[in-house]
């Protein structure tokens, strides 16, 4: 069994303004396709992924995982669903009438 006696914290692997910084930069790249609070969290996710690295490059590297991240997931909107990933939709009975005649006819109205 192993004792710890002195817990030690976390080092960052970027600093807050850094961080910051680089959310500011993802967003304004990818701000029309997603919104600030996903940027921050893929970069999060990102820098949790690259635990280990060499701290000099965390920035530069957690920049680069987040981007190509945000690039894939931005090509994938509009994708359309394969068919047994699409769930099956429910329609209330009185629309199921609509289907069998879809035309609609307007009644002349009487001159007032």
């Amino acid at each position: 069994m192993i004792i710890i006696r002195d817990l030690v914290e976390p080092t960052r692997t970027i600093d807050a303004a850094m961080f910051d910084l680089t959310v500011e930069r993802l967003w304004i790249e990818f701000g029309c396709r997603t919104s600030r609070h996903r940027v921050e969290s893929v970069l999060r996710g990102c820098l949790a992924d690259l635990a280990g690295s060499p701290v000099g490059a965390m920035p530069e590297l957690g920049e680069r995982l987040a981007r190509q991240r945000l690039s894939q997931d931005s090509t994938n909107i509009g994708v359309p669903l394969s068919s047994d990933e699409m769930a099956p939709v429910e329609v209330p009975a009185e629309l199921g009438e609509l289907g069998e005649d879809s035309t609609f006819h307007r009644e002349p109205q009487a001159a007032a």
